[in-house]
């Protein structure tokens, strides 16, 4: 919802395979930056495509299209950046995608409903290679607000799935409720750093000293580094 809500967002047609900026906003944008690069599922890139472009006024600008790329397993990635003209980062979104597409049975369509006869594939989910990631905090008070700055760092040749960020009142205390990240949740492709921030009143941590806490669908935690007050599980697995 956050991702699709974006006001300005590059997003991918699932039907005709092309790269789309969506502009909601009612001014129109220019010399931004598309890059889209696939990758297989253990990690290496096998397709990468940069083009500048820009989008009108509450419009969508078709890119261009992802080819048929040979080599690619049955279950690979999609990761699109979009940059604006001073180089910073306004949307990043990834895509696990399956070389075995939902199939509809039109044999046995009514008016109403049109019923599957194949689903889309994603065991290959199952068999991700093990990655290392590397995380590192400061914080900062600011008045009744405390910020949580962490640094997600993918240290292995994997892509590291689904990486979870949690903030807890101390290391098997509670979660810090409400709190707010600008993204969680992340993909990170071999070598990707992300900064996150994370926002919640101080009176909600009870004048703890906050503890992160990092999961992975894929994650080594032996391999894995973490700072002070940082540690690491698998309870996505």
């Amino acid at each position: 919802m956050k991702k699709s809500l974006e006001p300005l967002h590059v997003q991918y047609s699932y039907k005709s395979r092309e790269v789309i900026i969506n502009n909601s906003l009612l001014t129109s944008s220019q010399d931004l930056t598309v890059q889209a690069t696939v990758y297989n599922s253990d990690g290496t890139a096998k397709y990468h495509r940069t083009a500048t472009e820009s989008v009108g006024p509450d419009a969508i600008k078709r890119c261009f299209a992802i080819p048929e790329i040979s080599g690619l397993d049955s279950l690979y990635f999609l990761r699109l950046e979009l940059k604006d003209k001073t180089a910073k980062t306004i949307s990043l979104n990834w895509y696990w995608l399956s070389k075995t597409k939902d199939s509809l049975n039109w044999k046995k369509s009514t008016w109403f409903y049109t019923p599957q006869s194949a689903y889309t594939n994603y065991q290959g989910l199952q068999n991700l290679p093990q990655t290392q990631i590397k995380i590192s905090n400061t914080s900062e008070k600011s008045g009744a607000e405390s910020i949580q700055h962490i640094r997600v760092t993918n240290t292995g040749k994997a892509i590291a799935f689904l990486v979870h960020l949690r903030v807890l009142k101390n290391k098997n205390g509670e979660d810090i409720l409400p709190v707010i990240f600008d993204d969680n949740y992340l993909l990170l492709a071999p070598g990707e750093t992300r900064n996150i921030d994370c926002r919640y009143l101080n009176k909600d941590a009870v004048g703890a000293d906050p503890y992160i806490l990092a999961s992975a669908w894929n994650l080594d935690e032996s391999g894995s580094v973490a700072g002070k007050n940082i540690s690491f599980t698998n309870e996505l697995k």
